[in-house]
């Protein structure tokens, strides 16, 4: 079995999903049929049972055309489960300590020994409050490195 664009917008009750596709030139990499195993992993999916490991892998080699097709799978699953409704609070980001013992990559604070200054200095913290404050913050996020006394 293979899924058309207006297949899929029945099925995902897209009604604007071709449109996007034209403006945003997709249209020629979605214009492809999805395979029916991803169809199959998608349908098991939405009725809420658990894909295994290798279907997990097969979803991680996708081609473009069928990872389109894969967020507007997730989109709906998403939007049955949690609506469409996006929610988030104001916060500040106060990092007390320098020190971590990951090398993840993506934080911005995080130095070694001997790089500066190892914790943030309570004034400083407390500027970074204020200045949340003014910005209409409600919380603040006081995070610490992974296990900073190992370091």
């Amino acid at each position: 079995m293979s899924t058309t664009i207006s297949e899929l917008e029945n099925l995902y009750s897209q009604r604007t999903l071709s449109a996007f596709f034209d403006v945003s030139g997709l249209n020629d990499d979605f214009s492809k049929t999805a395979s029916s195993r991803l169809e199959s992993i998608c349908l098991k999916a939405e009725d809420g049972k658990t894909i295994s490991r290798e279907e997990a892998l097969y979803l991680i080699g996708l081609d473009y055309a069928d990872i389109l097709r894969l967020l507007l799978c997730a989109s709906d699953i998403r939007n049955k489960g949690k609506g469409n409704i996006l929610s988030y609070s104001k916060n500040v980001f106060v990092p007390v300590t320098r020190l971590c013992r990951d090398r993840c990559g993506y934080c911005t604070f995080k130095i070694e020994p001997g790089e500066g200054e190892l914790l943030i200095p309570p004034d400083e913290v407390l500027d970074i409050a204020r200045k949340g404050a003014r910005l209409g913050c409600t919380e603040l996020l006081f995070v610490t490195g992974d296990k900073p006394e190992l370091k």
